[in-house]
């Protein structure tokens, strides 16, 4: 089910709380309650640097858990922010799987033009919102403390992270990857359909033409939304959460994905192989197996701590067809996020 930001700013029990604030950027928390059930959601406004005194917390998050931000919201916050928020209209642009969301904010008729013409209000800006948000999605929302960079054992993984992603694959928190899947979400950016796997317009790429109003065959004509190029291709097959799972009869459905994939972009968009960056994350946003296609000049989620190249996946399993199942895994991981906490008790049992 798809949300509105609207839909919570409606509601007179609405509570909002900013995560982050900068120039140009301001990520709110909002609490609202249906049915006796809490539901936090998350919204993302991109706009003009105005906004930082209406958006601005008193309260300093950085330090709490995501679990308890409950007792993070302040009144006199909440009402200023939902002020704000309640001066637009927010207008759906398009939307992906069950919870993300992205909308175009514009003043509501019931403003005065007068107001918007001499303030500093921003009169449109963009917003992604995530309803319902997991407590992953909150943590990685939030601002984070520090860094830590963790070096990933098998035993590790066995004893801590993997019980970790099979609590996270039992939450249902990614009902939404089947329905990309099957097509009942994002149809309008699917790029590719084959029996192992579906290519799509991943929704980070911001500038791409709407997929529901410019036909397929125009999308190349914009060259300067190109060089944000950014596809996501998820593998169907059931059990593959993260790239320890892949071993060497996965070679040949890997070794496919870069040939198909690879063609379908440059039908599509006009950019041929030697362009493209295609990678893994480890640990990946979702764990449900799925490559990243970006351009050269997009460098968004490259780091060298996170990114895996799928043609080095390829050639170290044909050295060694478990070669993930025993390697040790190294990457920068946050010190708010719960796998760290795991990590860290782990560290220190007898």
């Amino acid at each position: 089910m798809s949300f509105s930001p609207k839909t919570f700013l409606q509601d007179s029990d609405c509570l909002a709380q900013s995560l982050s604030v900068s120039k140009d950027h301001a990520t709110i928390l909002l609490r609202t309650t249906e049915h006796d059930q809490v539901i936090r959601s998350i919204l993302k406004l991109t706009f003009l640097p105005s906004h930082v005194d209406a958006l601005s917390s008193t309260n300093d998050v950085r330090n709490i858990n995501a679990e308890d931000l409950g007792s993070a919201f302040t009144p006199e916050d909440s009402s200023r922010i939902l002020e704000f928020l309640r001066n637009y209209e927010f207008d759906l642009s398009s939307e992906s799987g069950a919870e993300y969301s992205y909308f175009n904010a514009r003043p509501n008729r019931g403003s005065s033009l007068l107001k918007w013409l001499f303030s500093n209000i921003p009169t449109a800006f963009q917003v992604e919102l995530i309803s319902p948000a997991s407590e992953k999605q909150i943590e990685r929302a939030m601002p984070v403390p520090s860094h830590f960079m963790i070096s990933e054992t098998p035993k590790l993984f066995q004893q801590v992270v993997a019980p970790y992603i099979r609590t996270v694959l039992d939450s249902g928190s990614l009902a939404w990857v089947e329905n990309v899947i099957t097509g009942s979400k994002e149809a309008e950016r699917l790029l590719l359909d084959t029996e192992h796997y579906v290519l799509n317009v991943d929704t980070k790429w911001k500038t791409h033409p709407d997929p529901s109003i410019i036909t397929k065959d125009n999308w190349k004509n914009y060259k300067t939304a190109l060089k944000d190029l950014y596809c996501l291709a998820i593998v169907k097959e059931k059990g593959l959460a993260t790239i320890r799972d892949l071993r060497k009869h996965h070679i040949p459905m890997l070794q496919d994905m870069l040939i198909q994939c690879t063609a379908a972009i440059e039908q599509i968009y006009g950019l041929s192989t030697d362009q493209l960056r295609i990678f893994f994350h480890y640990h990946p946003q979702f764990y449900h197996l799925h490559v990243h296609f970006t351009r050269l000049e997009n460098e968004a989620g490259c780091q060298v701590e996170r990114a895996h190249l799928v043609t080095d996946v390829v050639q170290n399993l044909e050295l060694d067809g478990e070669f993930y199942a025993k390697r040790t895994m190294t990457y920068k991981i946050r010190s708010n996020d719960k796998l760290y906490k795991l990590i860290q008790g782990a560290d220190a049992s007898p």
